[in-house]
């Protein structure tokens, strides 16, 4: 939408991307609102990189990924993460050869679950998972209180959840061997092209923010004018943090 009304607002197609980033960051100093929606779109794009370095075992775009990310941390004042995010981005960049090469070679810092492309996840999500198969359907509630039930199920809850995975891989119906992704499937990439071709159509609907030039900053439904202190927040959120960086 973004690249449609630049095409709209130049009457041609650029040949290179130095016309629309100059168009965008004029579009951008004169409106709220057109800022508003760039910022997110291109937050949004830094959550999807942040996923695909994880899916595509790519840790040196993990690594970018997050010092890209970080300076966001420090201007919404979300402390933890801005206090430790830097210290885990130095220590990604001090790791010893042999562990840099098992990370950036051998993709050993992710879970590989299946051999499926495109499906590797974060460690923390893994162990999340396999709680999930180890508390089983009636989950932790109420073994706290017993200390012999709670023993056993610490003990024997992770070894039965391999034997219940170890059984389900031996024996399923239709083994699958293809390596495709499962959203790769026709039907489903007819359902996510549908959604966004609706998405599209709800938004230019209601007006594309990016054709916005307006100097208030409004809501995209009701077209309301947000508060002055809001539009400062939105237009001073990025000087603030290259100011902490």
């Amino acid at each position: 939408m973004q690249r449609d009304a630049h095409q709209e607002a130049v009457g041609e197609t650029p040949s290179n991307d130095e016309g629309f980033e100059a168009w965008r960051r004029d579009m951008a100093a004169r409106s709220p609102t057109f800022h508003y929606w760039d910022t997110i779109l291109r937050l949004e794009i830094l959550g999807l990189i942040f996923v695909r370095a994880h899916r595509e075992q790519d840790f040196p775009l993990y690594v970018e990924t997050l010092k890209a990310l970080v300076p966001w941390f420090f201007a919404l004042d979300h402390q933890n993460y801005a206090r430790w995010l830097p210290v885990h981005i130095r220590d990604m960049e001090s790791l010893p050869p042999a562990v840099q090469h098992q990370f950036e070679v051998n993709g050993n810092w992710v879970v590989s679950k299946t051999a499926k492309r495109f499906s590797t996840i974060p460690i923390d999500q893994a162990h999340e998972q396999n709680n999930e198969l180890v508390k089983g359907e009636g989950g932790a509630v109420g073994l706290t209180e017993n200390p012999v039930a709670f023993r056993r199920w610490m003990v024997a809850g992770p070894e039965q959840a391999r034997l219940l995975a170890e059984f389900g891989e031996q024996y399923a119906d239709t083994p699958n061997d293809d390596q495709y992704h499962h959203e790769e499937g026709l039907s489903t990439q007819k359902t996510i092209q549908k959604q966004t071709v609706d998405l599209i159509q709800v938004i230019s609907e209601m007006g594309n923010p990016f054709k916005d030039d307006t100097p208030e900053l409004l809501a995209l439904d009701t077209r309301n004018v947000i508060d002055h202190p809001v539009v400062n927040t939105v237009r001073t959120v990025e000087p603030v943090w290259e100011e902490a960086v």
